[in-house]
């Protein structure tokens, strides 16, 4: 009985491979100077929001100068834990 089961798996699972396989279309690479908009909330109110417009290339360039600055201090601070042990 088990072993029915272990060949029907095998043959069902053989039988989705191509399905699961198939190569994904190539997406054509975004346009850096396309603009994107963005509603943000502003700090210390529940109301006011802030709408901010900049290029693809700005929004990366502004994500990748956060995630430099926080892993600096994060690096200065000894890490993720700090001065102490995981």
């Amino acid at each position: 009985m088990f072993s029915r089961f272990v060949i029907l798996c095998a043959a069902g699972t053989m039988a989705l491979s191509p399905a699961l396989a198939a190569p994904e279309t190539e997406k054509p690479a975004p346009d850096p100077n396309e603009r994107i908009c963005r509603t943000e909330s502003v700090t210390g109110s529940r109301l006011q929001k802030t709408r901010t417009c900049r290029t693809r290339k700005e929004w990366e360039d502004i994500r990748r100068q956060t995630g430099e600055a926080m892993g600096s201090v994060q690096r200065s601070q000894g890490g993720v834990c700090g001065m102490r042990p995981c």
